[in-house]
């Protein structure tokens, strides 16, 4: 968080909106403060989490959320995730305070100055995450992901910069064709093998994974009291 931080606006238009949680509207209104007039916004999960004082599954959860609803975008390019705030959210925001009949004038005019400058006046870069961006949001591939990094480190591989586990990232989730499931798979069998590295799962390995015929009842009763002949 910048050291600059003075707080976090709710505008009303996000205040008022009933399909929000107070969790979904003080992200919201957090990335609105970045985002108005076609910002980005850099945070990570991690570091809303810390700031919000909620959970990481429960962030995502709200950005997901958001997303879906049509309020921002949010898109992942490898190496840090970008999230940008809908104009048309931006334009509600401006209209439901011009048309409050409490606001004098002058008040509104003010408002519409700030909602004009508040991004101009944010140095962005301040607020750029230096954690790396997980490919997948669950528990058990952050654990998975976890135990590899000990893994490395108690083999004295040298330790990962935050680029380097940036790409290692990226490159897991291309390999494992964005699936989860498989993408954790190919970190226990790299840490099985002792490897330095993760890498995808031949098609032999996956052939011996495959479950055998079931038993047959009556093939196995015969067999068994042939042999006793």
């Amino acid at each position: 968080m910048s050291k600059n931080f003075t707080g976090v606006w709710i505008p009303k238009a996000i205040y008022q909106d009933t399909r929000l949680t107070p969790t979904d509207k003080i992200i919201l209104a957090d990335i609105a403060s970045l985002c108005l007039e076609g910002g980005d916004y850099f945070k990570s999960n991690d570091t809303i989490a810390a700031e919000v004082n909620v959970s990481v599954p429960s962030v995502s959860r709200s950005i997901k959320k958001l997303a879906k609803l049509g309020l921002i975008t949010s898109q992942y390019d490898g190496r840090t995730r970008l999230i940008k705030m809908i104009r048309a959210l931006i334009k509600m925001i401006k209209q439901t305070n011009q048309n409050d009949k409490g606001t004098n004038q002058n008040d509104k005019a003010d408002l519409s100055k700030r909602l004009d400058s508040i991004h101009s006046s944010i140095q962005t870069s301040k607020h750029i995450s230096k954690e790396v961006i997980f490919p997948f949001d669950s528990n058990e591939f952050r654990e998975a992901w976890s135990i590899w990094i000990d893994e490395r480190k108690q083999k004295k591989i040298r330790k990962y910069t935050q680029r380097g586990e940036q790409a290692a990232l990226k490159r897991l989730a291309e390999e494992s064709n964005h699936n989860e499931v498989l993408a954790i798979k190919m970190i226990h069998n790299a840490i099985a093998r002792g490897w330095q590295g993760i890498y995808p799962i031949k098609k032999d390995e996956k052939r011996n994974n495959t479950t055998r015929e079931p038993i047959n009842k009556e093939r196995a009763l015969k067999w068994a009291s042939g042999s006793q002949q």
